[in-house]
């Protein structure tokens, strides 16, 4: 039998091996896998950082429009009962001098001469004369009615005060012309009649309790509807 030369039978090889299907790796390096997984960590951060910057967001939204509501909600109802005092249910039958509601008080000044107290009495139809006062007072708005305590009408644990300025201005009109005789003599210059006309300037200012950098700030005037009657004609 004849056997094939040593040459021939390497060639053979060689070529079986050239021709060999080439068995391709399958899977993932281990660096391949630790890129991956860095990539996604980054994805996920970023996901995670914008959500967070989102819910922030919502968060400060909510609490600016929670202090807002609270400030102005508070400021509205001190102008509205500011509005009626001295209201006297005798006024149409009685001297307006003689009206026990008159008087508006205001005190608690702050160093910059500012009043953070209002203070004034009203009657109420069907009932009892009222009294009542409004103050800052620990960095929070109250209100006194009557005999009662101080109410609380911000919740300190939202909205902080820092400051209730009322500003008064008054403006004086002469009601001389109305009475039968001449007034405002040497003799008697404190006798003619006047009409105090009260206006009130009211800022209020407050923080967020959580977020001192939050502020506003709500302003308003208020128009007694009472006014106030000093003097009288000679000879009445």
């Amino acid at each position: 039998m004849a056997k094939t030369p040593p040459h021939t039978a390497g060639q053979a090889e060689a070529h079986r091996t050239r021709h060999r299907p080439q068995r391709w790796q399958t899977g993932l390096t281990l660096v391949e896998l630790l890129v991956g997984m860095a990539l996604g960590l980054v994805v996920a951060g970023g996901a995670l950082a914008l959500f967070l910057t989102e819910l922030q967001t919502s968060r400060r939204l909510l609490l600016e429009a929670r202090l807002g509501h609270d400030l102005r909600a508070a400021a509205d109802l001190l102008a509205r009962d500011l509005r009626r005092a001295g209201h006297w249910e005798a006024s149409t039958t009685s001297d307006a001098n003689t009206n026990p509601h008159g008087a508006i008080e205001l005190d608690d000044a702050s160093l910059d001469g500012l009043f953070r107290r209002v203070r004034y009495s009203f009657d109420l139809p069907g009932s009892d004369p009222l009294s009542a006062a409004f103050a800052q007072t620990d960095h929070k708005l109250t209100l006194a009615l009557g005999g009662s305590g101080q109410q609380e009408l911000t919740d300190p644990a939202v909205v902080r005060i820092t400051q209730l300025a009322i500003t008064p201005t008054d403006t004086h009109v002469s009601l001389a012309a109305l009475c039968p005789q001449a007034c405002g003599s040497p003799d008697t210059p404190n006798t003619c009649p006047t009409l105090a006309i009260r206006r009130y300037d009211i800022v209020l200012r407050a923080q967020a309790t959580t977020d001192p950098s939050l502020q506003r700030e709500v302003r308003t005037t208020v128009h007694v509807r009472n006014d106030q009657w000093s003097g009288t004609c000679p000879g009445t």
